[in-house]
């Protein structure tokens, strides 16, 4: 900030000198009406060092806002990406639970005939529950 405060000082008291430059008489041009002296342009050198420092304080404020754009997006797409997989991990927590009591009556069921319809009942239920998670 204090860089630019300096540059926007210089640049003002470069073009206060250039004004008072064209409104000093010329002692060669002791014949000439007030009107041919304000005619006369400031100095070349010092409106392109103006310009080049207009141009110059442009493009550092463009990159800064392109850098801030960019940090933000990055913030932005990892705040999307969380989310996204917080609701995957959410939704699939049923279909888990679905499979897991499916695998655990299959181990109750071990040894009994008649468990293994309901474990086959089960097992469907969990692969429905994906399917509906899915959207299949």
């Amino acid at each position: 900030m204090a860089e630019q405060s300096r540059r926007r000082n210089r640049k003002k008291e470069e073009v206060d000198s250039a004004e008072e430059v064209a409104q000093e008489p010329d002692k060669d041009t002791k014949g000439e009406t007030p009107a041919e002296e304000e005619a006369e342009e400031p100095d070349p050198l010092v409106l392109a060092r103006n310009e080049a420092e207009d141009y110059k304080d442009r493009w550092i404020r463009l990159a800064a806002e392109f850098d801030n754009y960019k940090k933000r997006t990055a913030r932005e797409f990892q705040a999307v990406v969380r989310s996204a997989s917080e609701r995957v991990i959410r939704d699939l927590l049923p279909v888990l639970d679905a499979f897991d009591r499916a695998i655990n009556l299959d181990d109750e069921a071990r040894g009994n005939p008649d468990s293994y319809q309901e474990v086959g009942g089960r097992t469907e239920g969990a692969w429905l529950v994906l399917f509906d998670e899915l959207r299949v």
